[in-house]
């Protein structure tokens, strides 16, 4: 048997796949092989194409190879070609909402989404002594109520001979960049039972391939039914006027506009819409914070609170009431941190929408303008022995206040520390 070179040659092309001699032949079985050399285009060939909607598709094509050395039963020396591609598309969807979605439609907060992402395989071909990998990264905007998903392709070459396993080199698409979101309004549209208020959502993200970037757009097209065809809808609407800024009655914040409505029937009518907010904090959760906590080594180190912060938010949307207003929930969380344990204090505030379809208004919000914390009062109950020592149980009371806009809220803690010397 005489050494035999084995010069494997991917070709990244995006176009429709190729079968070759190495395909139809039976490949010959080497006894040895490593790899000699390997290589990949220092450029890339990008071809564009859009569709008559505006959407584009960007294929990227180069050349990636391995130079395999090695024996066989018989003389082999040849080019097997395959064709690779990297594809970005762009994409088009529709996203549709029930009349009672808990989601403020007027004013979307394309600022609000989360990401996300995975890798998936579509499958797998075979051409020679290489397996040709259809992959895909997969990246996901999550906004409240509905996903973008970009699919971004690209197929990777796994040279096998049954002695050498390689993966040719490869261009990744990496470094992708998210540039966020523009919200368009549409006009409004009907299926012959209910009416819908269209917006079209247009997010745009990069990528880099081989150093070069590239732009790849989705676009969703959001509609919401804001009524049915059989009673008169509202086909436009805007503000008369609003109050800015609001007033503090009872420990409540008040606040109010007026709406001007045009009905489907040439009607039109002015309406008030009032809101009443009160913030309210909350104690301790007793399934995340006993009101019972063993202490051991307290005489030692005595109860300290050491800091407290604010450490994260919470935020829940509720459906809108009869006057089209959304109450946006967001719980604000304090930790205050003692040498022995931690314990978080929440508050609630609300953030009101008035929303019909139309007109959005957001009524003025509630800011916190300060929290304190009393210092601990820490006070004897009772003293004894059990099975593991000497033992005091001692009754702790922690009070937390904040300002809301000018509002006061209190709330006061209570536990009981099980102390051991």
């Amino acid at each position: 048997m005489r050494k035999s070179f084995l010069k494997v040659a991917i070709l990244a092309f995006a176009t429709a796949l190729f079968a070759t001699a190495c395909d139809e032949e039976k490949l010959p079985v080497f006894l040895e092989s490593e790899v000699a050399e390997s290589g990949i285009d220092k450029d890339i060939m990008a071809t564009v194409s859009t569709d008559k909607n505006g959407l584009k598709t960007t294929s990227l094509s180069y050349n990636s190879w391995l130079r395999i050395k090695g024996k066989t039963r018989s003389a082999y020396d040849e080019t097997v070609s395959v064709k690779l591609k990297n594809t970005l598309i762009d994409s088009e969807d529709e996203t549709i909402y029930d009349k009672d979605t808990t989601i403020v439609w007027g004013n979307l907060d394309l600022s609000a989404f989360s990401t996300r992402k995975s890798y998936k395989v579509r499958g797998t071909r075979k051409q020679g002594y290489v397996t040709i990998i259809d992959s895909v990264l997969v990246y996901t905007v999550d906004y409240k109520g509905f996903v973008i998903n970009y699919e971004l392709d690209y197929e990777v070459g796994e040279y096998d001979d049954g002695i050498t396993k390689q993966t040719l080199p490869y261009y990744r698409i990496e470094n992708l960049v998210d540039k966020g979101s523009t919200s368009t309004k549409m006009e409004n549209t009907d299926d012959g039972i209910y009416i819908y208020s269209r917006k079209l959502i247009e997010h745009t993200i990069s990528v880099e391939c081989n150093g070069k970037t590239y732009d790849v757009v989705a676009r969703v097209t959001v509609g919401k039914i804001i009524s049915g065809l059989t009673k008169p809808y509202i086909k436009k609407s805007e503000i008369e006027w609003y109050v800015d800024p609001f007033t503090v009655d009872n420990y409540c914040v008040i606040s109010d506009m007026h709406v001007k409505k045009y009905w489907s029937d040439n009607t039109e009518t002015s309406e008030q819409v009032y809101v009443q907010l009160t913030p309210f904090a909350y104690e301790p959760d007793p399934l995340v914070t006993p009101h019972e906590i063993t202490i051991r080594g307290y005489e030692s180190a005595p109860l300290d609170l050491l800091s407290f912060a604010k450490v994260k938010g919470e935020s829940h949307i509720e459906s809108s009431d009869k006057q089209g207003v959304y109450y946006d929930r967001i719980y604000h969380t304090w930790r205050l941190h003692y040498n022995h344990f931690d314990v978080d204090f929440r508050i609630l505030m609300c953030d009101a929408y008035y929303d019909d379809g139309y007109t959005c208004y957001k009524f003025p919000s509630i800011e916190i303008t300060d929290f304190t914390c009393d210092p601990p009062i820490v006070s004897t109950i009772e003293e004894g022995n059990d099975e593991t020592g000497h033992y005091i149980v001692r009754r702790l009371q922690q009070t937390v206040s904040a300002k809301c806009s000018d509002i006061p809220i209190t709330t006061t803690w209570v536990c009981s520390l099980v102390t051991y010397d």
